[in-house]
């Protein structure tokens, strides 16, 4: 499919093909389905691989690299550098100029952090997601991936219709 709405190319090929978005004068290059995903929104670059594949993400000028499932996640967020193996792995996380060796044993994937703000616990931000209550970095709940975003706008908000989009309160 190619459409072009308010002056903006729009080609999709759904199901386990490449989509090919560009909105709000950004490329978005989608595969889905374990395959590579390629977002630039906002001027900001999103690649990401998933399924025990590797995501490189690149949000608000900051570079995230995560190969999750058992594999190794390098994060550099805020100018620092994080480096991760979760379930039962060694991390090696450098944040706020602080280095931490740390094993996790007993808890869920990636982190428990119920009274930190660190890895990520946005509550008033929406960078690069908002994670409540959710295992990172996603939050699904009935819904195919890659995104349900309940209170946010970007890119495209998904309620209860099948993907790739389900525009209704979107340009």
């Amino acid at each position: 499919m190619a459409i072009q709405a308010k002056g903006h190319t729009i080609a999709i090929q759904a199901y386990g093909h490449t989509m090919t978005i560009q909105a709000y004068r950004h490329t978005m290059a989608i595969h889905t389905y374990g395959h590579t995903m390629a977002i630039q929104t906002y001027g900001y670059t999103m690649a990401i691989q998933t399924y025990g594949h590797t995501k490189a993400i690149q949000a608000y000028g900051i570079i995230m690299a995560i190969q999750t499932y058992e594999h190794t996640m390098a994060i550099q967020a805020y100018g620092y550098t994080m480096a991760i193996q979760a379930y039962g792995h060694s991390m090696a996380i450098q944040t706020y100029e602080h280095t931490m060796a740390v094993r996790h044993m007993d808890i869920p994937w990636p982190f428990r952090h119920m009274d930190t703000r660190w890895l990520f616990r946005h509550m008033e931000t929406s960078w690069p997601f908002r994670h409540m209550d959710t295992s990172w970095p996603f939050r699904h709940r009935d819904n195919p991936w890659p995104f349900r975003h309940m209170n946010t706008p970007w890119p495209f908000r998904h309620r209860d219709t099948p993907w790739p989009f389900n525009h209704m309160d979107t340009p």
